[in-house]
């Protein structure tokens, strides 16, 4: 089974195991368009948005959660270019900057597969909406972890967090699995 394949497991058998304890530790918050089941020891902090609605919570480690539910909200669409060696020795040569730049011996299977992006991506059904969702591959080392909901009439819902304590992005998974549109 590859990498992303058992992460994947983990988080799904986590999931229902934990499923039970949703109720007693949990809350539903009423966000005008949609709600959200959140841990009882997460607050609600006040932030304007400009061209959407947007919310946060402040988990019990002091770290935020933020809704971004608008027209123009983020949509996870972030992409490596890879580059093969003889490449980037051709930039190199001609004196081009490489900084920022990834190479490798199998550049288009490394870019498909995103092997340089820090976090893992996938599609899940959530109460009859498509999200995509995304976790970071090194949980012990902070990261971004979210869920996009595009297509949403003609808004989408993006909702994000970094440097999430394990325990923290476990709960935030059953946030997102949680999320239902008025």
């Amino acid at each position: 089974m590859d990498k992303i394949n058992k992460v994947l497991f983990c988080i799904s058998v986590l999931l229902l195991v934990t499923s039970c304890e949703l109720k007693k530790d949990f809350m539903n918050i009423d966000f005008q368009y949609y709600t959200a089941c959140v841990p009882k020891s997460w607050n609600e902090i006040y932030i304007e948005g400009i061209d959407s609605q947007v919310n946060a919570l402040l988990t019990k480690n002091g770290d935020t959660v933020y809704f971004d539910f608008g027209k123009y909200s983020q949509n996870f669409d972030e992409t490596i270019k890879v580059f093969s060696k003889e490449q980037i020795k051709k930039y190199d040569s001609l004196g081009m900057s490489l900084e920022g730049l990834y190479s490798s011996h199998t550049p288009e299977i490394d870019q498909m597969q995103g092997v340089f992006l820090e976090c893992y991506y996938y599609y899940d059904t959530i109460n009859g909406n498509i999200a995509k969702i995304k976790i970071p591959k090194r949980t012990n080392k902070g990261g971004e972890i979210g869920a996009c909901f595009q297509a949403i009439g003609e808004n989408s819902l993006t909702i994000v967090a970094k440097d999430l304590t394990i325990e923290e992005q476990f709960d935030l998974i059953k946030v997102f699995e949680s999320i239902r549109f008025k």
